[in-house]
């Protein structure tokens, strides 16, 4: 879903009807899961990037790009990560390239199933999950398993806020919600900052659980011109790395 043709469907859906209420703006009271909240909104496209600072009491930086390569297997989508040290700089020696079963993204909430996973550490590759089908671990955009539960929440209170990234002021969607029982290191109470001009739509999150330290979320920089930083192909990367997909040395 592109996000120009979000904007336009949300104001003529606004103007044909007094209760069109925006889809994206959950009634009090809702039961939704995390993954139905952002439904109405536009997934990332190729090219996308957005940089998070996030964690549980220990923040770090997380870069996620997505991007899409043509090579004997059709259109190929993947998913790449760099990670840092919460200082806004992510390290490429973390660089992870996942490339995707399916052509399209998913929100943030989704877990995604993965085709195969590749990494870059200095001059080493290497290769995993490759081959093993819907038993390969999905990749999780937010890393923690706590985040991607399934039950439903109950939407306590919506309003809208403006909140700044970079150098813009962008319009909002504040959702806060709760879930009805949670034991040990389940969410408990969530907080979601919401908007259709940033890929993935999520600018801010706040979430308890019991037993885990407060978990936070910021986006500090987003954009449309991602390229990766492991310009080869699927085919190149797999005759690197072999059958077993162990770990080459690269030329330098």
């Amino acid at each position: 879903m592109r996000r120009v043709g979000f904007i336009g469907g949300t104001v003529a859906a606004l103007a044909t009807t007094s209760l069109g209420a925006n889809a994206a703006v959950p009634r009090l009271g809702t039961h939704a899961t995390l993954a139905a909240l952002l439904a109405a909104y536009p997934t990332a496209e190729p090219g996308d990037v957005v940089q998070y600072e996030l964690g549980f009491g220990a923040q770090y930086d997380k870069q996620i790009g997505f991007g899409e390569e043509h090579d004997r297997d059709g259109r190929l989508a993947y998913v790449e990560t760099q990670v840092g040290n919460g200082d806004h700089a992510c390290n490429p020696n973390t660089l992870k390239k996942v490339y995707l079963r399916r052509q399209h993204f998913a929100d943030v909430f989704t877990p995604y199933p993965t085709l195969v996973y590749v990494a870059r550490s200095s001059n080493m590759m290497t290769r995993w999950g490759d081959g093993l089908g819907a038993a390969a671990t999905p990749l999780l955009l937010l890393d923690a398993k706590t985040l991607y539960d399934p039950r439903p929440l109950r939407v306590l209170a919506v309003g809208h806020e403006r909140v700044t990234v970079g150098h813009a002021s962008l319009a909002t969607t504040r959702i806060a919600a709760r879930y009805a029982d949670a034991s040990n290191e389940q969410l408990h109470t969530v907080e979601l900052w919401l908007s259709p001009q940033v890929p993935l739509a999520l600018v801010r999150m706040e979430g308890s659980a019991r037993g885990l330290d407060p978990f936070t979320l910021s986006l500090y920089t987003y954009g449309s011109r991602f390229t990766t930083a492991l310009a080869m192909s699927l085919d190149t990367v797999r005759l690197l790395t072999g059958k077993s997909g162990d770990v080459p040395v690269l030329p330098q």
